[in-house]
């Protein structure tokens, strides 16, 4: 019943496609000295009877004005569909991350052609779902949370192609959504990803596509908002150099691949030239007035050269990163993640570890993402915490409920609503008898 998780598998598409890249506004000083003062959030725990339904799978989540908001899908009893269950788009909301209720998705939410709910994205004009399927694109609007207009889609509006979301980020004055259009999104598709833009979730245009026509893959398409702008991010497999010879095979080449854009409606501008390397980014935002970009490095060519021959694109992802913004419009690096409990990152390969979001609380980093431990067995979700941005440290998941012996743990968001701090995973059991696969969306909060 569950589908793959887009996060962690390779999306390739040939050059048409767009990726959306992160808002960054104009830049103070990169990074200060002065450690903020406030908690460590150096210890979590597991929280317990949230309501969430066995085998919702969470897609996106958010944090909003009106608290915080989950969504996915969740599989429902059927007996007259044809397998005995529907997949249907599911949404909870949340004041405090303990107790979690339905969100009203209208007519809409009965749509089995629809896949999950796959962003969750808030603006200037309220908050918006998008998710996407076969026949059509849906897309609802809030005020609440709590119950959701049908906009755009089902006879209503002008929405985007169906197709595979890639994802949607809100902007000051609408949103904007990552459509590569397909009549088949569980086969995949070859045609360019499509930026498409709304002003109020009910009228959709597409906009100029930002990449040039050519034969380049582009993986790992992501879009974010901040502050005044629209960034989309991904990196590209360039054609190989030319074999010295007919024994040689020349090393896959990947290069950054991003733009910005105002309001994600106008021109987009391309920052590629700007970053230090290929990187697979999976969270920005502002910290202490300069951008934040997170995700993982992309292997360097020595790396590829022995793994061109791997089927995803995934296996040349390295460990967790981040970069921060020069006053010359270039990007650094900057520090390292540490690696706590996990194995030494030089003994494994660099994919076991991976960062899926960040958050600022009051001058505390905090990311967190999953680990794969080294009997190759078990996944437990991991938690960094830094006060500068240049030292992170991790925290060890057997002491914060992070870590199971007969489930796999990946944490794949880090909201703030408020004062309030929480993690969103999801918990995963395999058995060889029945129930052969349990599948539970989990929440950790910070302990007092």
């Amino acid at each position: 019943m569950s589908r793959p998780w887009p996060g962690f598998r390779g999306i390739a598409v040939m050059a048409g496609m767009v990726v959306v890249v992160v808002v960054i506004a104009a830049l103070a000083n990169p990074w200060s000295d002065d450690r903020p003062e406030g908690p460590a959030y150096d210890s979590w725990a597991q929280v317990s009877g949230t309501r969430l339904p066995e085998g919702f799978e969470t897609r996106a989540a958010a944090a909003t004005p009106y608290g915080f908001v989950v969504a996915g899908m969740a599989s429902e009893e059927d007996p007259s569909a044809e397998l005995g269950f529907r997949l249907l788009p599911k949404a909870f909301v949340s004041s405090d991350g303990r107790t979690w209720q339905a969100a009203d998705l209208g007519p809409a939410g009965r749509n089995d052609d629809l896949d999950a709910i796959g962003a969750v994205a808030m603006s200037g004009k309220g908050g918006f779902l998008v998710a996407s399927g076969r026949q059509t694109t849906q897309v609802w609007t809030s005020k609440d949370g709590r119950r959701w207009t049908p906009a755009a889609g089902a006879g209503r509006g002008t929405p985007p192609p169906a197709g595979i979301l890639h994802g949607a980020a809100g902007t000051d004055t609408g949103v904007v959504a990552l459509i590569q259009p397909t009549d088949d999104p569980d086969q995949g598709a070859d045609t360019d990803v499509e930026i498409w833009a709304s002003m109020d979730g009910w009228t959709w245009g597409r906009v100029a596509q930002p990449l040039p026509r050519q034969e380049t893959e582009v993986f790992e398409l992501g879009v974010f908002s901040l502050d005044d702008q629209v960034m989309t991010a991904g990196y590209r497999q360039d054609p190989p150099p030319s074999a010295a010879s007919p024994d040689d095979t020349p090393a896959s080449v990947y290069s950054p691949a991003a733009w910005t854009s105002r309001d994600g409606s106008g021109a987009w501008m391309s920052m590629a030239n700007r970053l230090p390397g290929a990187l697979w980014p999976t969270a920005a935002l502002t910290y202490q007035g300069s951008p934040l970009i997170c995700g993982a490095t992309v292997a360097t060519p020595e790396r590829t050269r022995a793994m061109d021959m791997l089927e995803s694109p995934y296996d040349v992802h390295g460990p967790p990163a981040c970069w921060t913004r020069n006053s010359d419009d270039s990007w650094k690096r900057t520090g390292r993640f540490g690696t706590g409990q996990l194995p030494d990152p030089t003994a494994v390969p660099l994919t076991e570890q991976r960062l899926s979001s960040v958050v600022d609380v009051d001058g505390t980093l905090i990311g967190v993402g999953a680990a794969n431990l080294p009997d190759g067995k078990r996944t437990v979700g991991a938690v960094w915490t830094s006060r500068d941005g240049r030292t992170w440290s991790e925290l060890a998941a057997a002491d914060n409920d992070l870590a199971s012996s007969t489930a796999t743990i990946e944490l794949r968001h880090v909201l703030r609503h408020d004062d309030t701090v929480i993690a969103v995973g999801k918990e995963e059991t395999y058995r060889n008898t029945e129930p052969y696969h349990e599948e539970y969306t989990r929440i950790w909060i910070p302990k007092p």
